[in-house]
């Protein structure tokens, strides 16, 4: 097939309208993320239009699994599976009593909450984590009505293994209650972190943690970048809100808006933090964790 090979120019052109449709579209994508990705409470309704996106769930629907082909069956299912709602890391409540130790600080003493620094629960399953994985798993049986039956009925070909984690053995030993409540499995497998080549593989991966160093210098970078272009408006908004006049840093608004996230993730509690911040706002939160 022959014909004529367009100009540079022309070639330069489409491109441009080729860049313009891909940013286009994903502004598009980014919208609807943002407005169909709202925080939840443990019960499912909706309490805030903030986007708390690490730190609530995704709303669940219920539905059944489509049927295999004509002539196929489903012969085997494997599912992995994140841990339920946890406590603060050690590391999150150094910055969060450090919010609590600002100068100035004016806020009502309810919103003070003691459970977000207690250094027992560092990461612990919580107990809206429970909750979740039984809701988890209810609607696992519920997509398998069938398939889990038949499979509980050889206990040998249903296995549940976890890393070793508190927060993910509970979340573990929680489904497999639900799923199997008469016993008829074995007990979680709990994988050694130092052997763990599944689910916390980092731990055995030099590779993992040469390359977490590199892009953490690189996102390093942008986060200053970030707070350089959004950081003035960031502070003046907020440090009018909370009393703090001086020494209040994006980072100091960033742990802000994660307490906001464990009070409504952990409590179902919206009229604290999460008061703070508007939907622009939390946008730009969601983007700088993003970085």
């Amino acid at each position: 097939m022959f014909g004529n090979s367009p100009s540079g120019a022309e070639r330069a052109r489409k491109r441009r309208i080729y860049a313009a449709l891909v940013v286009a579209a994903i502004f598009v994508v980014s919208m609807w993320y943002y407005s169909s990705r709202k925080s939840t409470s443990p019960g499912g309704s909706r309490l805030t239009n903030l986007s708390l996106s690490t730190k609530t769930p995704y709303l669940a629907p219920n539905s059944t699994i489509r049927p295999a082909p004509s002539g196929f069956k489903l012969v085997q299912v494997q599912y992995v599976y994140r841990h339920g709602a946890r406590y603060p890391t050690q590391g999150d409540m150094a910055h969060i009593k450090e919010v609590y130790g600002l100068d100035g600080l004016s806020v009502p003493r309810d919103w003070i909450n003691a459970e977000l620094i207690d250094g027992d629960k560092d990461a612990l399953l919580a107990e809206y984590g429970y909750r979740e994985m039984t809701g988890i798993a209810q609607r696992t049986i519920q997509r398998y009505p069938t398939f889990l039956v038949d499979r509980l009925r050889n206990p040998e070909s249903v296995r549940f293994v976890s890393s070793e984690f508190q927060r993910s053995h509970m979340s573990a030993r929680t489904f497999q209650g639900v799923v199997d409540p008469k016993n008829h499995t074995k007990p979680v497998t709990v994988l050694p972190l130092n052997e763990d080549t599944i689910l916390a593989m980092k731990a055995v991966c030099p590779m993992w943690e040469q390359e977490k160093e590199a892009a953490t210098y690189n996102a390093s970078r942008e986060i200053a970048v970030f707070d350089s272009i959004h950081g003035p408006g960031l502070r003046q908004r907020m440090s009018g809100k909370i009393g703090v006049k001086s020494g209040l840093t994006v980072a100091h608004i960033s742990t802000l808006y994660t307490m906001c996230g464990y009070e409504v993730s952990l409590f179902a509690q919206p009229d604290t933090w999460c008061t703070l911040f508007d939907p622009d706002t939390s946008a730009l939160m969601e983007l700088r964790n993003d970085i």
